[in-house]
């Protein structure tokens, strides 16, 4: 399993259903600003520097520090003390009509989002399909230098929203628009699972209500972010409305569950004192 920090790799099919693209950091940029350092490439010293290794020369108590871990795999620690929740229960959301004409409604009003908008959100849906972090590091100018704990807190929202969109997807299983109106041809690719709820809306608003958490300010540009992108996959032609606002429900209630894992909490308190305070510059002596 090979997990990643920077995006521009591309994630598959864009939403929940895996990333199938891989990482590295590709032409359209990190996801967490400014280029990665390459990994795995060879180091070409055989020797120990210095020479001999001493027994004094060991750092015996030295231990992994907490910032040199990659956020992913925070986010796996994530799943995996949410998992224990019962985030299945969650009940409280939006669910997709069934009768034809409110159906037919929402069919009429992804076309004219085609007609009317689509031109000039073609490049904003074609990026946003492969990446979200970077929108969202992008809006707080967040790095894996000033601000790596807040890095591991989207990553536990993303992980554990990539895992309950797929589980509601399943459970509802409802069919792409173009597969109700093949007329309708989107923008993207049809994802691989279903369309209920937008895994888009859910992650996006799983990642605004975590890092306003850590950021109480920005909560309102936060939140307008996650609103734009699900609405982009309507425009995209990809998703209902009915889907968009159900993500975005559904996030509300499973964000609720993330704060009570511990793994959560813990790095929120440290993601809280980024990116710390300014430094103050000395009046150099030749200015006396």
């Amino acid at each position: 399993m090979r997990l990643h920090i920077f995006e521009g790799g591309g994630e598959g099919g864009g939403e929940g259903g895996g990333e199938g693209g891989g990482s590295g950091g590709g032409a359209v940029g990190g996801a967490y600003v400014g280029a990665p350092v390459p990994q795995g490439a060879p180091f070409l010293i055989f020797d120990p520097l210095g020479g001999q290794i001493r027994p004094s020369d060991l750092n015996y108590d030295v231990k992994f520090p907490w910032r040199g871990w990659e956020p992913d795999l925070f986010g796996v620690v994530a799943l995996g003390e949410f998992g224990r929740l019962n985030w299945r229960c969650i009940d409280s959301f939006t669910r997709p009509p069934e009768r034809p004409a409110d159906i037919f409604h929402e069919i009429d009003v992804l076309a004219a989002m085609a007609r009317n908008e689509r031109p000039g959100l073609m490049n904003e849906i074609l990026d946003q399909n492969a990446r979200l972090r970077g929108y969202f590091s992008q809006v707080l100018m967040l790095s894996a230098w000033s601000s790596p704990d807040t890095l591991k807190i989207i990553e536990m929202a993303i992980r554990v929203g990539q895992m309950v969109a797929i589980y509601f997807k399943l459970k509802f299983n409802r069919a792409r628009p173009q597969q109700i109106c093949p007329a309708l041809v989107p923008l993207i690719n049809s994802p691989g699972h279903a369309s209920f709820p937008s895994a888009h809306s859910l992650e996006s608003h799983m990642i605004a209500s975590a890092l306003a958490d850590v950021m109480p300010g920005a909560e309102r540009a936060l939140t307008a972010l996650a609103d734009r992108i699900g609405r982009n996959r309507e425009v995209a032609g990809v998703h209902y409305p009915s889907d968009t606002l159900a993500g975005k429900e559904i996030a509300s209630a499973a964000f609720h569950l993330l704060k009570e894992c511990p793994i959560y909490q813990a790095v929120r308190e440290t993601a809280r004192r980024e990116p710390g305070g300014v430094g103050e510059m000395h009046r150099p002596p030749e200015c006396t």
